[in-house]
């Protein structure tokens, strides 16, 4: 990244008019874009977040994984969290990060409406504190820190205070560079330059849920909206010199809805039961065929200062909620990933005339069953009953409906027992049998 440099001139932008609600944003007429500067073309460079507060098998393969990838570079991974007056510092595993060629380190800032600095801060120290821990630790391990960065959510009147707190943070940081977060609500505001002066560098977050009422779709992302935001973004960074990312979504939130009025009781964000009813929860999901599309555009054309994109979050097994590696390297070749969901019939071992029918995706994208799958059959089964999410629906001599019951997903590579059925022991129905589950 460039040295720091000071704003040789005070700089007057233009009033920026961004209608936002937390991350979500309402974007201008569908296909305008507005901007100016150099342009580019070509491939960007691709970053992920790491997200996970415990560090499993599972999470360390990721980062094998991720450091074999050619197509990804930099890892960010959670290091701390702040909460009020008290930090929480995430039991990241150092050794895992030897074949890391370009990491960062994240400081999550939870909610705080001031006072920035003076004696009142009571939130400043704190973020000191977890500072200086999470520098002393990755330096004391011998690990090479591309950047520190600052996820703080800040109200855009607080900016002049949170210049403050991040020339408090790079002071102490130095030499590592210190880089921001950013919501598009602030592209708007006149104090957000003498904010980015004070880093080395922001990401731009253009993913996030809107708040809802009763009968609303649930969203996290818009993709005219999101290319408004960087081409905005882009001029000021020009202005400010000081680099651009993009941050952008692979997940899926789940909102929980009151089965009585449709309010919204809570979120699913990072963890997911595999169970899911359906009258309570809502998706809200990151759509890969349209951040294809973004992607294939700006590697076509976009604003020379977007340097490029991280991906909130890396894919770890188990992650119910997130893309599978296949999903997030179609898309960042900036293709639509491939669906490929198919029903299989096979014979239970050991329990002739036993048949079950699995949902197999062999696609490059998860798969959310929506609506009821109709299975031909040759006879009508002597008995027959729904698996994990399902329920039989009108069902006849020659056919089995199965209705799904609950939110069910079927991820990359998966199989999943949806129903079984009993015919007549010496009936046999399907020469394949069916596969051993996997270990839990």
């Amino acid at each position: 990244m460039p040295p720091k440099r000071r704003l040789r001139a005070r700089l007057i932008l233009g009033t920026i008019l961004l209608s936002l609600i937390v991350l979500g944003f309402d974007g201008p007429a569908r296909g305008q874009v507005s901007g100016s500067g150099a342009r580019a073309s070509g491939p960007l460079e691709h970053g992920a977040y790491l997200w996970q507060r415990g560090w499993s098998d599972e999470v360390r393969a990721s980062i094998d994984r991720h450091a074999a990838d050619p197509a990804l570079g930099e890892l960010l991974i959670l290091a701390a969290e702040l909460d009020g007056a008290s930090a929480t510092m995430i039991a990241w595993d150092e050794a895992a990060l030897d074949d890391v060629g370009a990491l960062g380190l994240t400081i999550r800032v939870g909610p705080w409406s001031g006072p920035f600095g003076g004696p009142d801060d009571a939130r400043l120290p704190v973020l000191l504190d977890a500072v200086r821990s999470t520098l002393a630790r990755a330096r004391g391990a011998g690990l090479e820190l591309r950047e520190l960065q600052l996820d703080f959510d800040a109200g855009t009147r607080a900016l002049p205070g949170y210049a403050r707190w991040v020339a408090a943070v790079a002071e102490l940081a130095a030499p590592t560079p210190v880089t921001i977060t950013a919501l598009p609500d602030w592209l708007g505001s006149p104090e957000l330059p003498a904010l980015l002066s004070e880093t080395e560098g922001w990401v731009l977050q253009v993913h996030g849920l809107r708040p809802m009422t009763r009968g609303e779709s649930a969203e996290i992302f818009e993709l005219d909206a999101a290319r408004e935001a960087v081409e905005r973004a882009a001029v000021i960074a020009e202005e400010v010199d000081r680099p651009l990312r993009v941050a952008l979504p692979t997940y899926t939130y789940l909102v929980v809805r009151d089965p009585v009025d449709g309010g919204v009781e809570g979120i699913a964000a990072e963890q997911a039961p595999r169970r899911l009813d359906r009258d309570r929860f809502v998706r809200a999901e990151a759509d890969p065929d349209a951040l294809a599309e973004l992607i294939a555009g700006w590697t076509a054309d976009r604003p020379a200062a977007l340097e490029g994109v991280v991906w909130f979050r890396l894919p770890v097994a188990g992650d119910r909620l997130a893309w599978s590696w296949p999903t997030l390297s179609a898309v960042i070749a900036g293709r639509a990933p491939s669906r490929q969901l198919r029903l299989d019939a096979c014979a239970l071992a050991g329990e002739p005339g036993v048949v079950e029918l699995h949902l197999v995706n062999e696609g490059e994208a998860g798969a959310w069953v929506d609506a009821p799958l109709r299975v031909p059959l040759p006879e009508r089964p002597l008995a027959a009953d729904a698996l994990d999410g399902f329920a039989l629906g009108r069902s006849g001599a020659a056919a089995l409906e199965l209705e799904p019951r609950a939110q069910v997903r079927v991820g990359t590579g998966e199989r999943r027992p949806v129903a079984w059925l009993r015919f007549s022991e010496g009936r046999t129905l399907t020469d394949t049998v069916c596969p051993e589950p996997p270990s839990p």
